[in-house]
């Protein structure tokens, strides 16, 4: 058995060249795998945590439109109500504070 010869020019890859180059092409395999098996574990972990807040969000509205606004109206509206009552009350505690000051200093002949 005669064994055929290799043109020039050729290029010749032994068996352990290309058992070293699929061994090589394993290990890359493998850790690309591993790098994608994590983002798709934190896309999904992402996921379920969007699709619980909007789950969360979905019942918080549907619990507001099933007891209504009227009630937000009126405590708006007892808000707005103590707030200008404050207003009022510092507005004559502060003039009438300033006639006390005013009237000390006269007093005093200042």
């Amino acid at each position: 058995m005669t064994q055929a010869q290799i043109p020039e020019g050729s290029v010749f890859i032994t068996p352990s060249q290309m058992y070293a180059q699929q061994v090589e092409t394993t290990a890359a395999v493998r850790r690309l795998e591993g790098k994608v098996d994590m983002l798709v574990t934190q896309l999904s972990e992402r996921d379920n945590e969007k699709d619980r807040v909007h789950s969360d969000h979905e019942s918080r509205i549907r619990e507001l439109e099933r007891h209504g606004t009227a009630d937000h109206d009126q405590r708006i509206t007892d808000v707005e109500r103590k707030v200008w009552k404050a207003v009022g009350v510092v507005g004559v505690l502060g003039a009438g504070c300033s006639g006390a000051i005013v009237a000390i200093f006269q007093a005093l002949g200042h």
